[in-house]
């Protein structure tokens, strides 16, 4: 092994509760590996983020040796061993058989490593670390494809596709996040295969779509190679989806509301964005967030006529500063049509953002309640008032009661 290598397998080796599964598993005679993803992502000069582990030993064995485990999926061999925050998955080499719903192999048999190799997704997935004998264990030629930044399907493509169809959206994910070109028969296979996504849980697809969205510096490549390939019909939208305003993904996203309000940006009109988000399986929250923003968006030309007390009551009750951001790109694009209002516009949502941001950074209370009202008002009346009071509250600035009460003492009966 080069010291290249040697330099780059090291990052696996910095968790120490890892090497010492691998080490007490050792001493009792079972052969343990670091496996799959951290193996690849370390060969690639990646952090790992998860680190697994596969082994010999049965799942009873693990939880026999250590203290604190979690049987996550036991019928699958799969044990997690915790230590204080650290988190190890450990899997029993496995082969399996059998997929009838194109999700999950019906019959597990435990095996050896090179059978295990043999059910895994892609060649690069199917390498295994020695950290005790500074060996990688290489059944499927996945660092050759690692050296030529291919992504191969081990074996048949179809078999690998058809077991599990999830592996189509996982082979754009892993091409496009870790840059390797997808060899051509497994392309064509799994673009043969695509709809079989139909028989996937929105959820598994949703999350399948955030992990490869969040790990790009520019997600522009996979808007453009989802159209191409007629993959987004698999979410419910429309393929031809290059109409699409580029800029919306030319930097980094980094969350979910975003990507969401990203994508409908232009689809609202051509979709039932509310029907749409449900079917997509994200949370409440988020649902409500992102159609709150594409209503603003939709009504954004009203802004220039809404009052001091509206912007600032607005700023504070919903944070648009992303959809803000993603309007002064547009007026700034060729697809923007500018208008007489357009320069007071543009004035306007500086002072939204500005207020946005105040307001997302400092906790306000009302410095009024009901206590301080309820001898002169009561049931809706007194609720008015409150809410009248903390819109001047937010304009003007008040710290305290005595102000706010003195300006409804000198307006009360105007208008």
């Amino acid at each position: 092994m080069s010291k290249d290598v040697a330099a780059k397998l090291s990052t696996v080796e910095s968790y120490p509760l890892a090497i010492e599964i691998i080490q007490k598993l050792a001493d009792l005679g079972y052969t343990s590996y670091f496996a799959g993803g951290c193996v690849r992502d370390a060969l690639l000069g990646i952090k790992p983020k998860d680190i697994d582990i596969a082994t010999t030993a049965h799942p009873e064995v693990i939880e026999r040796i250590f203290s604190h485990t979690v049987a996550v999926g036991k019928k699958f061999g799969i044990i997690v061993v915790v230590e204080g925050k650290h988190n190890i998955e450990v899997a029993t080499f496995r082969k399996e058989s059998d997929y009838r719903d194109g999700r999950r192999p019906e019959n597990i048999e435990y095996s050896g490593p090179e059978e295990d190799s043999i059910r895994r997704d892609f060649t690069v997935n199917a390498l295994f670390y020695d950290p005790l004998k500074k060996e990688i264990i290489d059944f499927q030629n996945g660092i050759a494809d690692l050296e030529q930044r291919k992504l191969r399907c081990v074996g048949n493509p179809d078999r690998r596709f058809s077991e599990d169809y999830l592996r189509i959206l996982r082979c754009f994910r892993f091409a496009l996040v870790l840059n390797l070109e997808i060899e051509p028969a497994t392309l064509q296979s799994a673009i043969k295969h695509r709809d079989g996504l139909k028989q996937i849980s929105q959820e598994r697809k949703r999350d399948e779509l955030l992990k490869t969205v969040l790990n790009l510096r520019s997600p522009w490549a996979l808007v453009v190679e989802f159209s191409n390939q007629k993959l987004w019909a698999t979410y419910g939208l429309p393929n031809e989806i290059l109409d699409y305003r580029d800029y919306l993904f030319q930097s980094k996203i980094t969350n979910e509301t975003e990507l969401l309000i990203k994508l409908l940006w232009q689809l609202d009109t051509r979709i039932d964005a509310k029907i749409w988000l449900k079917e997509f399986k994200c949370s409440t929250d988020v649902r409500q967030v992102v159609l709150r923003a594409l209503e603003f968006k939709k009504n954004i030309d009203n802004v220039v006529d809404w009052s001091e007390e509206e912007i600032h009551y607005y700023s504070y009750k919903h944070d648009m500063r992303l959809v803000i951001d993603i309007i002064k790109l547009e007026m700034k694009s060729p697809f923007y049509k500018s208008s007489p209002k357009t320069v007071n516009l543009a004035q306007k949502l500086e002072t939204l953002k500005k207020h946005m941001s105040f307001y997302a950074n400092n906790a306000i209370k009302p410095v009024v309640n009901g206590e301080h009202l309820k001898t002169k008002f009561q049931g809706a009346e007194l609720g008015r008032v409150l809410d009248l009071l903390f819109r001047k509250q937010l304009v003007h600035k008040w710290t305290r009661a005595e102000e706010a009460l003195r300006w409804l003492d000198s307006n009360s009966g105007k208008g």
